[in-house]
């Protein structure tokens, strides 16, 4: 991550600033698709709301219990909350194997229902994160995703039927059905192309790194520069024909950024 920043700095970049960021968006004549990473489902100011990098942390530290030891070995103090969380992950991943990581980001996404008695649950099977994911109400979602969803209900936008996220939690896909927006997941961990939903009234959510309980989810280095050609391949497609608007999103050395890369290089 800090080489992928680093590369960056070294580019001169002309950056407009917000007024002209929402002229784009506004006067656009192509199709406007949304990137949004994990800052557009973590609202610092709610009380119930999914775990950031550092509650993650925080999270497997508990997990591993009095095993953690070999952990805090591992996690330099300088490090940055992402480059912590990704050593974590990868170390719960190696020690304790998947479905210790599928626990992990259950209960960080399980976070942003508003529920203390969930909280204090330990039921977070498939089954009962699909009655959750129902309860469209009880989620605690930030201004910005119901903002988003109140604009695409309008009928009024020129978004596009794709949104793609980083993000493991199923907030976009809520925020919209209570709206009244049909929305559905499309989860993307290994490689493949995507096609357009007979019913154009109908939202995909690209999930590019997984979902928090329709599949694995992808955290580490070598999970997310693992080469995806064919979704590449699509997102490439769908990028060159669309404006992009990312919100929330720092970057990762991942098929997104890699499809990007392509189409700037054009």
């Amino acid at each position: 991550m800090r080489e992928h920043v680093a590369a960056m700095n070294k580019t001169s970049l002309d950056l407009a600033d917000s007024h002209a960021l929402l002229a784009r968006v506004r006067y656009s004549k192509r199709p406007i698709v949304f990137m949004f990473g994990s800052a557009m489902s973590h609202d610092p100011r709610a009380l119930y709301k999914v775990a950031a990098c550092a509650d993650i942390v925080t999270l497997v530290r508990r997990a591993l219990g009095s095993d953690a030891s070999r952990l805090e070995e591992l996690l330099a103090p300088e490090s940055i909350a992402s480059e912590r969380y990704q050593i974590c992950m990868r170390h719960l991943l190696h020690e304790r194997g998947v479905d210790a990581v599928n626990a992990i980001i259950r209960e960080a996404v399980a976070m942003a229902y508003k529920s203390p008695l969930l909280q204090a649950s330990t039921d977070l099977s498939v089954a009962a994160c699909e009655r959750l994911e129902r309860d469209l109400s009880t989620w605690s979602l930030g201004r910005g995703l119901d903002s988003y969803a109140a604009i695409k209900a309008s009928g009024l936008s020129n978004f596009d039927q794709h949104v793609l996220t980083t993000n493991f939690d199923p907030l976009i896909e809520i925020s919209l059905r209570r709206m009244g927006v049909k929305a559905v997941p499309v989860v993307q961990v290994s490689d493949g192309s995507l096609s357009a939903y007979p019913d154009a009234d109908i939202t995909q959510v690209v999930h590019l790194h997984g979902h928090w309980y329709l599949s694995d989810t992808q955290h580490t280095v070598a999970q997310l520069s693992r080469d995806r050609p064919r979704l590449r391949a699509f997102l490439r497609r769908l990028l060159e024909r669309r404006t992009l608007v990312v919100m929330g999103y720092g970057g990762w050395h991942d098929v997104l950024v890699e499809a990007l890369s392509e189409v700037a290089a054009d």
